[in-house]
């Protein structure tokens, strides 16, 4: 039995991260055969326990949380951060495991499950970072310390390790840059799933060998005819004789002009194609996080034809969903992954390099907003271009979503050889 450890998973509450690792466990499966033993450690564990075809054991490292002290005046002062009593604790463990080879004096500071957590590492055939795109500082970031801590961590010991697919980059901190190159030049083998993730760790003179790939999610599995019926019975207002429009919207750092211009660029844009095609709009949230704001323009644009699905769904059932529209406008990147997999026209809201190098690879820039720049005008030109080019559009999708499906594929292929070559 193969033995494969998965590091650095949001949680299933994030439908593209559960999408990737879904994506990533379908196509192991197909190298490393279905008896596979896999270990996910996931943020939100408790939750993913439930619905993950994998052991979950936990995280290596806590979110960061607080204690407060309440006043009298009822404000909250934050006396101590649980994030520094983690360094605390996990620190040495790294210093010990790097000299000693193994846990000796550090035992009595881990807890029973993540002695059990360790142990399954070392005993892996391969140990895999996660597709994503967490390894940056952007917005004052400071999550990624948590993911090098694993990664660091694995490449201590005897198991080789690989990045799965993911987006790097940018930061703005040189210090983070710095110690971000120091360990990833200790890994065995990265996979990015763009162009200008491979540029950037080139520019950061990290020397491990990288191949451009594509993002793990293209290998989701869409759900069957028979289970998406169900949903189409809850959801009766996608229907076969309507023009179905499917959004996705996230809120970002934006200044408060930019926020402005993008929710009234997506209000003018939906009050437009129920004008003129009579639409029905779908929200599809990807966090709960996306709720919010679905439910805000839902309120703006004030029509019964405008829905929010705040449902927990499994991602194939989203995508399947996603694929009855006629069209997409997708801010949420795994969105246009899930709906362009489907063959859907979809316009891309970029507020990362990984969105804009997806739509390039599909032969689709003309469909690409920056979300710095999003405005009603640009919004309604992209959409009347889609709508002018639809047959064309789902053409070029036709030919290029099979490329980077395959290509997806190969980040399990190299993990597979990976772990053949490289002796424990």
């Amino acid at each position: 039995m193969s033995k494969i450890s998965i590091l650095n998973a949001f949680g299933y509450t994030n439908k593209g991260d559960a999408g990737i690792i879904l994506g990533m466990i379908n196509s192991l499966s197909k190298y490393f055969g279905r008896n596979v033993k896999f270990l996910l450690e996931s943020w939100s564990y408790k939750i993913d326990r439930k619905v993950y075809p994998a052991l979950v054991k936990g995280s290596l490292w806590n979110f960061p949380t607080a204690v407060y002290l309440t006043t009298k005046s009822g404000l909250p002062i934050p006396l101590i951060q649980f994030n520094l009593i983690e360094g605390l604790r996990k620190i040495p463990v790294l210093i010990d495991v790097k000299y000693n080879k193994r846990i000796t004096w550090t035992k009595m500071l881990l807890f029973d499950e993540e002695r059990e957590f360790i142990s399954f590492l070392w005993d892996s055939n391969i140990i895999l970072s996660c597709g994503g795109g967490f390894l940056h500082d952007l917005e004052g970031s400071t999550h990624f310390l948590r993911h090098l801590y694993s990664l660091y961590l694995s490449t201590l010991l005897p198991v080789p390790t690989m990045i799965y697919a993911q987006s790097i980059g940018p930061f703005r901190n040189k210090k983070y840059e710095k110690v971000t190159r120091k360990i990833l030049n200790k890994i065995n083998f990265i996979t990015v799933r763009d162009y200008y993730s491979k540029k950037y760790l080139q520019k950061m003179g990290v020397k491990t060998p990288t191949v451009v790939t594509a993002d793990a999610a293209f290998n989701l599995p869409s759900a069957s005819r028979k289970e998406l019926e169900k949903y189409l019975e809850s959801y009766c207002w996608i229907k076969e004789n309507t023009f179905n429009v499917g959004i996705t919207v996230r809120e970002w750092n934006l200044s408060k002009t930019a926020r402005n211009s993008y929710i009234k660029a997506i209000v003018t844009v939906i009050k437009y194609l129920m004008a003129k095609y009579d639409a029905t709009v779908t929200f599809f949230p990807q966090t709960l996080s996306d709720i919010p704001l679905s439910r805000k323009i839902s309120y703006i644009v004030d029509s019964g034809k405008v829905h929010v699905i705040s449902d927990n769904l499994h991602p194939s059932v989203l995508k399947s969903l996603m694929g009855e529209m006629d069209i997409f406008i997708g801010t949420r990147m795994h969105s246009t992954i899930f709906s362009m997999s489907m063959f859907v026209p979809s316009i891309s809201i970029a507020y990362m390099p990984k969105s804009q190098d997806l739509m390039k690879r599909v032969k689709l820039k003309a469909l690409l907003i920056d979300i710095y720049k999003c405005s009603s005008d640009l919004l309604l030109e992209k959409i009347k271009y889609a709508l002018l080019n639809e047959d064309d559009i789902r053409t070029t999708l036709k030919s290029e979503i099979p490329k980077l499906i395959k290509l997806s594929l190969k980040n399990a292929k190299y993990a597979y050889l990976l772990s053949k070559t490289i002796e424990k």
